[in-house]
C-alpha cells in the first residue's frame, strides 16, 4: 500500500524474451553467457511462407537492472560483436555492450536498426 514509484512503469519489464526493437539508443546492457544458437520458425509478412532459420540468443541484464532477460541479437550485432571480440562467444560473456541506432537498407528503404556494439575493447586483443 505504501510503496513509492521511483519510475514511470514500462511495459518492456513485463517481458522476458527481448528483440532489439525493444531496446532504446544508449542503454547499456551486459551478455551473461556465451549465448546460445537456437532455430526459430517464422513466417514471411509479404509470402506468408514459413521461414526456419538459426538465432544467437543471450541472457542479459539491461543497465543496473538485476534481472535478467533473453535478448535475441539480429545479424548485424553478431558482426559488430564478432569483430570486436572474435567469433568464439566463450569470450563474449561477460562483456557490456551499448545499444546504437544505425541506418540501414532495408527492401530499398531506409531504416534505423538498433545494433549491439562494444563500451570499450582493447584494440590489441582484436
Amino acid at each position: 500500500p505504501n510503496q513509492r514509484r521511483n519510475k514511470m512503469a514500462n511495459t518492456q519489464d513485463l517481458k522476458n524474451y527481448l528483440k532489439m526493437s525493444d531496446l532504446t539508443e544508449g542503454q547499456s546492457l551486459k551478455l551473461l553467457d556465451a549465448g546460445e544458437i537456437k532455430e526459430v520458425e517464422f513466417e514471411d509478412k509479404k509470402t506468408k511462407e514459413m521461414i526456419k532459420t538459426k538465432v544467437l540468443k543471450f541472457n542479459v541484464q539491461i543497465g543496473g537492472s538485476m534481472e535478467t532477460k533473453e535478448l535475441t541479437l539480429n545479424k548485424l550485432s553478431v558482426k559488430s560483436l564478432e569483430d570486436s571480440l572474435g567469433p568464439d562467444t566463450d569470450k563474449w560473456a561477460g562483456q557490456t555492450c551499448l545499444v546504437e541506432s544505425v541506418k540501414t537498407v532495408q527492401f530499398g528503404e531506409i531504416k534505423k536498426m538498433n545494433i549491439l556494439t562494444l563500451v570499450a575493447w582493447d584494440k590489441d586483443k582484436s
